[in-house]
């Protein structure tokens, strides 16, 4: 749930709750009010009877509002009782709430009289409905107005913050873009984004600082080690080279030879990361992969592997032509490097989707490892494990959709362009 939606639910349930307990609150205080006039009403009533009773007047009958009837003796309890009461109406012809007042009076000469005077409560009850329905209205609209206000009062009081958010999202650290934003009135959104643009700009220092230093490693590396693998070449073409020691040679050289393969594929994901490829073009795919196929010919005929192509030769995609080569030629690599002799590849770009397949038994364990850095298939130690780490970071850097599967007796690894 987003932070406006949950204030504003609450916001809603406090507001509800507020007013009903305002509204229990107003009719109870409305119902004093009436309830307290009708009781004067009917005690000033009272008084009037008293003084008619008193003056030898007549006396008035007028059931259910008057009952006047002479009574045996003064009790000791109270005079006056005032209580809610249903009595019959026969011109409504049902029963109808009254209040009732119920009073003991003597006159002079001893006579007690037993007063009973009544309010109707149904004009009192027709004006408790009409209030209710005007509260229920006000409440409805109250309600409705104040939570309208504060939708749009707090995404405006949250607008720096959701600005700060989406800024993080599209940020980009190898990019030279400050996080920087207008000054916001409020003193903690304005002091998250102090810490924002001081955290991204040491960020973006730290990453440059890290970059630079990378890429000089590897350079200053590999000029040693081309050093030391061309010494080892020359003192391996000594013919009075002992045989134990021609053995200790070609395993300082393979051990060079591999240093090298790796720290050049590092310098390539570096520069990958570093986006240093913009190279951007149109590209046939279809004619890429036969350069490539091209380049490996030699290799091919020697195992006596074939490739069977599929491919759609008006295709086109736009990327780094030297990035799109590099995944051409690591997956094909893969491909004929766990090939058998004899073995038949296949080849085949179709709706946007490239695929190197090699024949296999069954599917390879740990698929979900293939395209992570230094996985190798087999424990091959010849193998790097990061020609796949190089494909995958390509296809993400250009929203591609790397993946594998096994299907028919073939391993298919494959890349997937997008809106083609």
């Amino acid at each position: 749930m987003k932070l406006v939606q949950k204030n504003n639910k609450i916001f809603f349930q406090f507001t509800l709750l507020a007013l009903l307990a305002w509204a229990v609150l107003f009719f109870w205080v409305i119902n004093r009010i009436v309830l307290n006039e009708v009781d004067e009403k009917l005690k000033n009533n009272l008084t009037r009877m008293e003084n008619r009773i008193e003056a030898g007047e007549p006396i008035p009958h007028f059931p259910p509002g008057i009952e006047v009837k002479k009574w045996g003796s003064m009790p000791t309890g109270p005079e006056v009782k005032i209580l809610d009461t249903l009595i019959f109406d026969p011109l409504e012809k049902e029963k109808e709430n009254f209040r009732q007042l119920t009073s003991l009076y003597a006159d002079q000469i001893g006579n007690v009289y037993q007063i009973t005077l009544r309010a109707s409560l149904v004009e009192t009850e027709d004006l408790f409905f009409a209030l209710g329905i005007s509260l229920l209205v006000l409440c409805f609209i109250l309600g409705g107005a104040l939570f309208w206000w504060n939708k749009r009062y707090t995404r405006k009081l949250w607008r720096p913050f959701y600005q700060y958010l989406d800024h993080l999202r599209q940020y980009d650290i190898s990019k030279s873009d400050l996080f920087d934003f207008e000054k916001s009135q409020v003193d903690e959104f304005e002091e998250l984004r102090k810490s924002l643009v001081q955290l991204t700009g040491k960020a973006h220092h730290d990453y440059q600082s890290l970059r630079e230093f990378s890429e000089d490693a590897s350079h200053e590396i590999q000029t040693p080690l081309t050093l030391i693998t061309s010494k080892i070449e020359a003192l391996m073409e000594t013919e009075e080279m002992p045989g134990h020691q021609m053995k200790v040679l070609e395993d300082i050289y393979q051990g060079a030879n591999r240093l090298s393969r790796l720290n050049k594929h590092l310098l390539l994901l570096t520069r990958i990361d570093n986006h240093q490829f913009n190279d951007v073009e149109s590209i046939i795919v279809a004619e890429l992969i036969q350069e490539e196929l091209a380049a490996v010919d030699s290799i091919l005929a020697t195992r006596e592997i074939t490739v069977n192509q599929n491919l759609d030769h008006n295709r086109e995609v736009r990327m780094s032509k030297t990035l799109l080569a590099i995944i051409i030629k690591n997956l094909l690599g893969n491909a004929i490097k766990f090939s058998r002799p004899g073995d038949t590849l296949a080849v085949e770009f179709v709706n946007g989707r490239l695929a190197f397949s090699n024949p296999g038994n069954q599917p390879l364990a740990f698929s979900d490892q293939l395209f992570k850095r230094f996985y190798t298939r087999g424990g091959n130690e010849n193998s790097l494990g990061l020609g796949l780490a190089i494909v995958k970071k390509i296809a993400d850097l250009n929203d591609c959709q790397p993946g594998y599967q096994f299907e028919k007796g073939f391993h298919h690894f494959y890349i997937i362009f997008p809106n083609l």
